[in-house]
């Protein structure tokens, strides 16, 4: 039973890196630099349980929690900026002066890798937690939301790297603050229509996860169908 529910768990998180690890057509990443980013996502979640404790005990406080502004404050303070600000820090660590990272889809490697390292754990957490009852839902909606903001997150990065490697460091910056911003403002959506839970945010929350990971299907597709060396950008 352990082992099914630890399949259960990991499942989602391994097929979703293998599909954009097999997107990666120019030059593929060294293992030991996946392996790496996969460990540093499990990590990221260390800063983030605290760091959730801590903002979500403040707002219950400031709001009694409840109400629309407590469920938005602790959807994009209290989780989105706290879960995607740690993937984020991890991943510029990592991933941002490595040689290796020589592509523009090299951004989106290493933030999914991140991003699913950060839902791998979470995952098994909840399936241990609840049991297999809840792992259909989170394979179909929670661990691919992390794909889909890691996505975010490395498009913006991959464009940064690029405006590096050009000598345009504006834009550079200005890359770095979407490949932050976006997945915050992706995730706080997801989850304040989740904490409200009003009939209202639950068909928006449905409308917004359909049409959001359709898009970024085809969005990333594009994205590594357009991908380029670096150098061959200058």
């Amino acid at each position: 039973m352990n082992l099914l529910m630890l399949a259960a768990a990991v499942a989602p998180a391994a097929w979703l890196m293998k599909k954009v690890y097999d997107l990666d057509t120019i030059e593929k990443e060294p293992t030991n630099l996946l392996l790496r980013l996969l460990l540093l996502g499990v990590l990221s979640t260390v800063p983030a349980i605290f760091l959730e404790w801590v903002v979500g005990s403040v707002l219950k406080a400031a709001f009694d929690g409840t109400g629309i502004i407590f469920a938005f404050a602790q959807s994009f303070l209290g989780v989105a900026l706290i879960e995607e600000g740690c993937k984020y820090f991890f991943l510029r660590w990592g991933a941002w002066k490595r040689p290796e990272f020589n592509c523009r889809f090299d951004g989106v490697v290493y933030a999914v890798f991140v991003s699913l390292g950060f839902a791998l754990l979470e995952n098994i957490n909840y399936v241990f937690t609840f049991g297999l009852q809840v792992a259909l839902s989170r394979a179909l909606l929670a661990v691919p939301m992390h794909a889909v903001c890691g996505v975010y997150m490395g498009i913006w990065m991959g464009e940064a790297m690029l405006q590096q490697h050009r000598g345009q460091t504006q834009f550079v910056k200005a890359n770095l603050s979407k490949s932050l911003w976006i997945p915050v403002l992706l995730h706080g959506i997801y989850d304040g229509c989740l904490i409200l839970g009003t009939q209202t945010s639950v068909l928006v929350f449905m409308a917004f996860v359909v049409i959001l990971f359709i898009y970024t299907l085809k969005r990333v597709r594009t994205f590594a169908q357009q991908d380029q060396y670096f150098y061959s950008a200058q």
